[in-house]
């Protein structure tokens, strides 16, 4: 892998580690496993997102492009940071 590869996978593996620690952290309010499932793949998917647009690591911005019409999902999103 290169170095990219290594730091996208990277903060995947933070973004992962933080939304199973702040749930299990919340254990007491969940009804059941499929509760605290459904926050955990949430704060996942919201922090990907997140990070693909900029907005968890000035250093880290993604574009994500359907290769079949070249168009940029995200093209009109814009970082505070």
């Amino acid at each position: 892998m290169n170095e990219e590869q290594i730091n996208f996978y990277g903060e995947l593996r933070k973004i992962q580690d933080f939304a199973i620690g702040s749930s299990l952290c919340r254990k007491d309010k969940y009804k059941g496993t499929e509760d605290m499932l459904e926050d955990i793949t949430y704060d996942v998917i919201y922090m990907i997102c997140e990070m693909i647009d900029g907005y968890r690591n000035n250093s880290i911005k993604y574009n994500i492009t359907n290769e079949k019409s070249g168009n940029v999902i995200n093209d009109k999103i814009v970082s505070d940071k």
